[in-house]
Formats: C-alpha cells, sequence, structure tokens
C-alpha cells in the first residue's frame, strides 16, 4: 500500500507540473486537457496527503479538485452551446433573447 501511495503523489506532481509548464510555455492552453490533469494530479495529491496526514495539503487539493471539475463541467455545457445554430436561444431561456455573445463569438484553432 505504501509504494501505490507514494507513487500517486509522484504521479499527481507530474501531472500538475506538466500541464502547468504546458500551458505556461503554450504548448496547451488551459481548456479540458489542463484541467483534466490538474483534476488527475489533485485526485493523486489527495491520496497521499491524506495516507501521511498532510491535512493542510489535502484541503488545498480538495479545492483544486473542485475548481478543476467545475471547470470541466462549465467547459462542457459551453461546448454543448456553441452547438447551436446562430441567434437560437438557450433551453432554459425560452421567452428571453438569443445569446447576445454567441455571434461574437470565434473559433481558436491550436496547430501543434
Amino acid at each position: 500500500m505504501g509504494v501505490a501511495v507514494e507513487i500517486a503523489g509522484w504521479f499527481g506532481a507530474t501531472a500538475i507540473l506538466a500541464a502547468h509548464l504546458s500551458v505556461s510555455m503554450g504548448w496547451l492552453r488551459a481548456g479540458p486537457r489542463f484541467q483534466a490533469a490538474n483534476l488527475l494530479g489533485a485526485s493523486a495529491f489527495i491520496i497521499n496527503g491524506a495516507h501521511h496526514g498532510a491535512w493542510p495539503s489535502v484541503v488545498t487539493n480538495i479545492m483544486w479538485f473542485l475548481i478543476s471539475a467545475v471547470a470541466l463541467l462549465r467547459n462542457r455545457r459551453g461546448n454543448k452551446r456553441s452547438e447551436r445554430p446562430p441567434g437560437t436561444p438557450t433551453q432554459n431561456s425560452a421567452n428571453s433573447a438569443p445569446d447576445a455573445d454567441y455571434e461574437n463569438r470565434k473559433e481558436t484553432h491550436v496547430i501543434p
């Protein structure tokens, strides 16, 4: 069990640092892959920190996990919204005006 916990800790460190480096260097945008790496890294740090009784680290990584999870969910909702035809109102706003920002959005493509 101890070796697995240590491997989880090192995996978490690698995932979070690689994500941060990739965004900082411009190799990756702060999108779903970045958030997923942070979510997985925080999960691994929670396991490792709890095993070692490092409760400030555990609480910090629970917050890190929640931030990443919310960002992933918001991104997923945003992708569903962007699939609507231009000028189509959102599902929960049948009587309201179309999403004003929808037609002003631009797609960004990252070329590897």
